[in-house]
């Protein structure tokens, strides 16, 4: 079977070599007879706070398909116009137009603590976008995560904000150079590295909680810290492509300033107060964002509180997607 196989599989990758576009992946399971092939949603979809709404859903064709020859035996062929992450039993592959790759997924006995560990290998050029979490799933960096309840931190919180880019400065620098010396493809390098920062804001965002939460003197120094971050952090959209953690980033951040700087649109000056915000923020990518789940995760005020001003701001959406959405949303 193995021989038969690998024969299809040849014939497979030389009767598309015509197209460029075309990637085949060739896979074994060994110890599972489970295989689950995803993308990533374009479009965030879960439940929002006030309730489940299947809102934006993913507007993407399926650009592959996964040809089964037998219960350890597997063809995926995808279509590509650009590099994509997939996902095989949820650890990430990096797929590139004109692939020609032998994989294998392995799982392990499951351990005390209940997780099953997993390993891919694989050969064939480019084969280090394949097995790249191996190393990504267990990385510690040569630094110690700052703990932001510390005593040190207590009365310091700006000590603890530098501490903590520290630590993801250092991690970038550590994990680019372990990815550049496996071979891994250098945008792949800079998507992991951009992935993995956005734990950084969902830490800041988090941390000023705490903040908020014990009345802490060191809150407005801290959410100055926050703001900026943001305001210097640059987003690439192509990255909803690869990811829906950076779109979780954004809910989160919404999430901040209703209940951090505007006091969860208790009035309606404080909700005029958060569309003027919106409405002045210089990234405009994030903006749309921001109204989005302002209008889909907070609709009952949206609609109590809804002014010409609001009405303008869903007019000056410039993401097609979102501005359907919205839209419908918001009447």
């Amino acid at each position: 079977m193995k021989k038969i196989f690998l024969l299809l599989f040849i014939i497979r990758a030389s009767s598309f070599c015509y197209c460029q576009n075309k990637a085949t992946i060739a896979i074994t399971l060994e110890n599972t007879e489970t295989i689950r092939i995803e993308k990533t949603a374009i479009t965030l979809i879960e439940q929002g706070m006030m309730g489940v709404d299947n809102r934006i859903s993913p507007n993407r064709t399926q650009n592959y398909s996964l040809l089964k020859i037998d219960n350890q035996h597997y063809l995926l062929e995808c279509l590509l116009n650009k590099s994509e992450i997939f996902f095989l039993n949820l650890r990430q592959i990096f797929i590139s137009p004109g692939d020609n790759i032998k994989l294998t997924y392995r799982e392990f006995p499951k351990k005390s603590n209940g997780t099953k560990p997993s390993e891919i290998t694989a050969t064939g050029k480019n084969n280090a976008n394949y097995t790249y979490s191996n190393f990504t799933n267990t990385f510690q960096p040569d630094k110690y995560f700052p703990n932001f309840d510390d005593l040190q931190y207590k009365s310091n919180s700006k000590l603890f904000y530098n501490d903590l880019i520290d630590f993801y400065n250092i991690y970038d620098k550590e994990i680019n150079s372990l990815l550049t010396t496996k071979g891994c493809d250098r945008r792949l390098i800079d998507f992991i590295k951009r992935e993995h920062r956005f734990s950084l804001l969902f830490t800041l965002i988090f941390d000023e909680r705490k903040l908020l939460s014990s009345h802490n003197k060191e809150l407005n120094s801290f959410s100055k810290l926050v703001d900026s971050t943001f305001l210097n952090y640059l987003f690439i959209p192509s990255d909803t492509s690869n990811t829906v953690t950076m779109e979780k980033v954004f809910k989160t951040f919404l999430e901040r300033l209703v209940f951090v700087k505007f006091k969860q649109l208790n009035t309606n000056e404080n909700f005029n107060a958060l569309i003027e915000y919106i409405k002045e923020y210089p990234d405009a990518f994030m903006r749309d964002y921001l109204i989005y789940y302002l209008v889909t995760d907070y609709k009952p005020l949206w609609k109590r509180y809804y002014s010409i001003e609001s009405s303008k701001l869903i007019q000056n959406i410039k993401n097609k997607n979102i501005s359907e959405v919205v839209q419908k949303y918001s009447l």
